[in-house]
């Protein structure tokens, strides 16, 4: 495997000591303190460790922890979200992640005891995950470099397999559906299930779910995945010989819980009607329901009505609800309201200098132009809605989390 740039104790500790300088500067520099070791591949740490800080914690608390390049910290799997995939996955399976990139996924599902063999086309993102699997004591984790497809073709069975196909054309422009994607599960459906009775597909959170469904048999759920209020993908399990309905689930993560939301396929997409009863509903007291960004992914309106049957949809397009119910278990954010008036209001005018979470749903202005126009600043516990409604003008309503 390729050889990668030397590092010592010199170049961790000018990792360490520059963590929170600007790379660029770093790189127009000229500090005689980098003899001895490879400047740019220092600052390539310093960079991809500012860049990876908010999602690979656990990971950049090594200080031997490395990375081939920066765009692989910012395309790495938050570390929360590979350990859900690796909740999918029993103990001591075999199992083939066929691309590699950073290895997180890797890293997490070996660290649960399965053992993992892991491919990548790029020399040095391959020689870089074998470097951390041995930082990271998992000798139960292979990482080979080469062409995933072909090593499928030519190798043994699996219990699972994981795939995370390049979401980007020759062009380097950004895409979503499955056919354009490498490898394209598409073609390889059939490979992927004779190989293992379990496959994981990741996909990007834009994905077109019902289209997936009709493209890939044997898709036995598909997971819809948030974390921290961002939905970060679509994943899809195929299940070898299944030949029912997918299950659709939303699940919701935090950094110490789970949320699941289940919802019928032939759901995705209806919207649900306001009802009679909005007026009375939407005031001072109330509940206002903000559907998490994996369910609103889904467009499951009629689904959360099923199941929360006091819900009253704000408007068709507006995709915020309230209730004189209180749902604890609704997946997504809940607020009792305080105040509900117009934007040109004088209670609207008196906020000036407040700071406030803004939300803007199917409303004239963005958040941002609303924060300049009221003179407000971001931050603080509560958060400021903006929104139609049913038979009114836009309203603004204030309200303070349940959680």
């Amino acid at each position: 495997m390729l050889q990668l740039p030397e590092f010592n104790t010199l170049l961790l500790d000018f990792v360490e000591r520059n963590a929170t300088t600007d790379p660029v500067a770093l790189r127009l520099s000229s500090d005689r303190n980098t003899e001895g070791f490879d400047k740019d591949f220092a600052i390539t740490q310093v960079e991809a460790r500012r860049k990876a800080s908010s999602k690979l914690k656990d990971y950049i608390a090594r200080r031997e922890f490395i990375f081939p390049d920066a765009l692989s910290a910012e395309q790495a799997t938050h570390q929360t979200v590979a350990s859900f995939h690796a909740s999918l996955i029993a103990p001591e399976s075999r199992v083939l992640d066929m691309t590699c990139g950073l290895g997180i996924d890797a890293f997490e599902i070996a660290g649960k005891g399965c053992y993992v063999t892991t491919l990548d086309l790029d020399p040095v993102r391959a020689a870089t995950a074998a470097y951390n699997a041995n930082i990271l004591n998992l000798d139960n984790l292979t990482v080979l470099q080469g062409d995933s497809v072909e090593f499928l073709q030519k190798n043994d069975d699996w219990d699972y397999i994981i795939v995370d196909p390049a979401r980007r054309d020759s062009q380097k422009r950004r895409t979503y559906a499955l056919k354009d994607c490498l490898p394209d599960v598409t073609i390889i459906s059939s490979l992927l299930t004779e190989k293992a009775p379990k496959v994981l597909i990741k996909a990007s959170p834009m994905l077109d779910i019902a289209q997936a469904v009709r493209e890939l048999p044997h898709c036995s759920r598909i997971f819809a995945v948030s974390f921290k209020g961002e939905c970060k993908e679509v994943l899809i399990e195929m299940s070898a010989g299944f030949d029912g309905t997918p299950e659709i689930i939303a699940v919701i993560l935090g950094y110490d819980e789970e949320i699941r939301f289940s919802v019928s396929l032939s759901d995705l997409g209806t919207s649900a009607a306001p009802k009679a009863e909005l007026p009375k509903l939407l005031t001072a007291g109330s509940w206002l329901y903000e559907p998490d960004p994996a369910v609103m992914k889904m467009g499951a309106w009629k689904s959360l009505e099923n199941q929360f049957p006091d819900l009253c949809k704000l408007a068709a397009n507006t995709h915020l609800f309230v209730s004189n119910t209180c749902y604890t278990n609704f997946p997504g954010r809940v607020l009792r309201i305080k105040s509900i008036f117009s934007p040109n209001s004088k209670e609207a005018k008196s906020m000036k200098g407040e700071k406030w979470n803004i939300v803007s749903r199917n409303a004239p202005v963005t958040p941002e132009q609303l924060k300049k126009k009221l003179g407000l600043r971001d931050g603080g516990p509560n958060f400021l809605y903006y929104f139609s409604a049913e038979g009114s003008r836009p309203l603004l309503a204030t309200g303070e989390p349940m959680r």
